[in-house]
């Protein structure tokens, strides 16, 4: 046996490899060091065991969430080949020995130990958890199947920086069957068996990694099931389709995208017309061809993509419904429709903390009114988005809240000219990752027919509402629109409380903080325009 090239090589050229998964990389980049370091002095002062720490390295997760490819709809078990990121401060290898066969094969055995705990929640709110064990460089998937497996714990790369952990078997444990609808919340990993591989201190066991992190899938359940909607109302050359992704995005220097349709409208296209691209929590894909006017549906097949913590890139086909639409649901507000049509109030609070609504637009097509509420949506599991509109053209102004049951979900919206609106909304947040929303649907005003869409950076929300819904608005109609953030429920107005508003001097305080009334004479003004 010799070495060639700083890597070990049998006489008759032979390796085996003990393990399933990612092994060779850190085997044949000289990832394997074998048992032999010292122990450290317990003469040894604080302030020298930090600077020993300091020098052999640590390891960590740098992040808190861990994405799957997948959508919380279905099964995490669809996740193949997923791994996750460890870093190393220093450079490191993976403590193991190897033994050389009759045959002259190495077989390289790793000391790798530890456990991956995943917590779940169930559809009643209860928790529990299942622990996987980590022994001799295996993950031993005990909990699941019968006879025993045993898959590899993953490898390290060439550089010895990265660990990559292999965390398939994790999917294996959110099996529909195994877990009985039961949700996935975190992994809590530990791992030992790394020593430190470069500088005076080679050879050194590095501490064991312990930490705690949040599983989530990496897209909206719409964004797979119905696809992403692109409009080609205006010209789209150079323009970008953005695919939401729940957490931040990169490429592979392979990645690549494939495009394909049925649809006789874009058999002129194919993969060369588009190009690949990230965002801030976005893929995206720009046009390099002109698509005005169009309307067709097609497939983009993207490798190459590595979310956030991802030590490994995934491969997903997303579909795109090209569309000559007005406002695409996106919460981008990157058409011309918003930047060029809008009417728009900055008008707010004083940045509150953590409520800010900085800025509310309007602007409609032939059928719909579109709102994109701004800010920092820093909201708590009860708060929620108050949306109020008051056709002032409409025979109904001054009169919709006579009954008094009204008040008790309008508010006090008591001005002589503009007691009672048209139209109301209240947009429960679920969760702070603005992830899941719930709708008051016995609120009067309020009906199905009134969309949604968040922003993948979590600071805009855009609602598509039928201009039929709002005492069927028509071109010219002069509306009054109020926009809210809250807290608790808006039910009585000792029950609610407004965190902030726009535009800021619709809405009075007196009291003590006690009492809101609500002056739709100074809501935003919007004049109904001609749809396209």
């Amino acid at each position: 046996m010799k070495v060639e090239n700083g890597k070990w090589k049998t006489e008759n050229g032979k390796l085996k490899i003990w393990g399933k998964f990612f092994l060779a990389a850190g085997i044949l980049s000289g990832g394997l060091l074998f048992a032999s370091c010292d122990t450290l002095q317990d003469s040894l002062s604080s302030e020298q065991k930090a600077d020993l720490i300091e020098e052999t390295g640590s390891a960590s997760i740098a992040g808190k969430v861990w994405y799957y490819d997948g959508i919380s709809t279905t099964d995490f078990s669809k996740t193949e080949g997923a791994s996750l990121a460890v870093s190393f401060s220093k450079k490191t290898a993976m403590v193991g020995t190897r033994e050389i066969t009759d045959d002259g094969d190495i077989i390289y055995n790793y000391e790798l130990s530890g456990s991956l705990t995943s917590n779940y929640i169930s559809k009643t709110g209860q928790s529990s958890s299942v622990v996987t064990k980590i022994s001799g460089g295996k993950i031993i998937l005990d909990s699941v199947s019968s006879p025993v497996v045993s898959v590899s714990a993953g490898s390290m790369s060439a550089d010895g920086r990265t660990f990559r952990l292999n965390m398939t078997p994790i999917a294996y444990l959110l099996d529909a069957e195994t877990v009985n609808g039961n949700v996935i919340d975190s992994v809590e990993i530990k791992l030992n068996g790394f020593v430190c591989d470069e500088g005076k201190q080679k050879g050194r066991a590095i501490a064991a990694l312990s930490q705690k992190i949040a599983v989530k899938p990496f897209y909206d359940n719409e964004t797979i099931t119905d696809g992403i909607v692109f409009t080609t109302i205006s010209s789209t050359l150079g323009k970008v389709i953005s695919i939401p992704t729940k957490g931040s995005v990169g490429l592979t220097s392979d990645a690549k995208i494939e495009f394909s349709s049925d649809d006789s409208a874009a058999s002129t296209l194919s993969s060369s017309n588009f190009a690949l691209g990230t965002d801030s929590n976005a893929i995206t894909i720009s046009c390099a061809e002109e698509l005005k006017g169009k309307t067709f549906s097609g497939s983009f097949k993207i490798s190459g993509f590595v979310p956030e913590l991802n030590a490994s890139s995934y491969t997903r086909t997303f579909k795109v419904n090209f569309e000559p639409v007005y406002v695409t649901l996106d919460g981008l507000l990157d058409e011309k429709a918003w930047s060029e049509d809008a009417v728009t109030s900055t008008d707010s609070y004083a940045n509150p903390e953590n409520y800010n609504l900085s800025k509310v637009y309007v602007t409609n097509d032939s059928k719909n009114l579109y709102v994109a509420v701004e800010g920092n949506f820093a909201f708590g599991a009860g708060d929620r988005i108050i949306l109020m509109i008051d056709n002032t053209s409409s025979s109904e102004t001054g009169k919709s809240n006579s009954d008094g049951g009204y008040n008790n979900y309008y508010g006090p919206a008591t001005n002589s000219s503009f007691s009672g609106v048209d139209f109301y909304l209240s947009n429960i947040l679920a969760t702070p990752e603005m992830q899941d929303y719930k709708w008051i649907s016995d609120a009067p005003g309020r009906t199905d027919m009134a969309t949604s869409a968040t922003s993948s950076r979590e600071n805009i929300i855009e609602y598509k509402i039928p201009l039929s819904i709002i005492a069927n608005a028509t071109s010219g109609n002069n509306l009054k629109v109020f926009a809210a953030v809250t807290s608790y429920a808006w039910t009585t107005i000792n029950e609610m409380t407004l965190r902030d508003c726009v535009p800021s001097a619709s809405a009075t305080v007196s009291d003590g903080g006690q009492s809101l009334a609500i002056d739709f004479s100074k809501g935003l003004s919007y004049i109904v325009k001609a749809g396209d």
